[in-house]
């Protein structure tokens, strides 16, 4: 009898642990801010867009590497640039607390390769507002991107571009520049 008593509390135990592990990650999913989703304009599949850590500083990060996967930068020929063609700008600088402001830029790659990037991502000085995943960049080929933001607290902030080939290293385009948005 002592057995059966045992069971059941180990069992009532895990139950209780499995409903309170269910309750928790309901609270942390649903208390997460929506966020906008990129947008790429081309004629590639649009993948679905997921948050990212933002890079620290944008004048700080590097904008051209090799395409080795290894982990080194290889040299020579094998380099490709992602540059901002088009640098970034906002279709409105100063608005009110909710309004939508719609950024712009394009980019391109300027190098002699095709170039995977797992993340073209919309960056701003409070965070990340979204990313493109997936995308192949041919080379000499140019990408339009856009993607909306609603800055929910007043402040100025600043916007840039950010990509990845591989989910862990961000850069910022070559010419990257940075939007400026007002929020009253």
């Amino acid at each position: 009898m002592k057995r059966f008593w045992l069971y059941a509390t180990v069992a009532v135990v895990f139950l209780a642990i499995g409903i309170a592990g269910t309750l928790i990650y309901q609270s942390v999913t649903k208390s997460e801010p929506e966020r906008s989703k990129a947008v790429v304009d081309s004629k590639e599949p649009v993948a679905e867009t997921q948050p990212v850590v933002a890079s620290p500083d944008p004048e700080a990060v590097s904008s051209e590497i090799g395409t080795s996967y290894g982990g080194g930068v290889s040299g020579g020929g094998s380099k490709f640039t992602i540059l901002e063609t088009q640098r970034i700008y906002a279709d409105k600088t100063r608005v009110q607390t909710g309004e939508t402001v719609n950024f712009f830029a394009k980019l391109k790659n300027t190098g002699t390769q095709k170039k995977f990037l797992t993340h073209i991502c919309f960056q701003y000085s409070g965070g990340n507002f979204g990313c493109h995943l997936n995308t192949n960049l041919e080379a000499g080929k140019e990408i339009s991107i856009h993607n909306s933001m609603i800055f929910p607290n007043p402040g100025t902030y600043s916007v840039w571009i950010t990509w990845s080939q591989d989910k862990t290293n961000f850069y910022r385009p070559v010419n990257g520049g940075k939007a400026t948005v007002t929020v009253y």
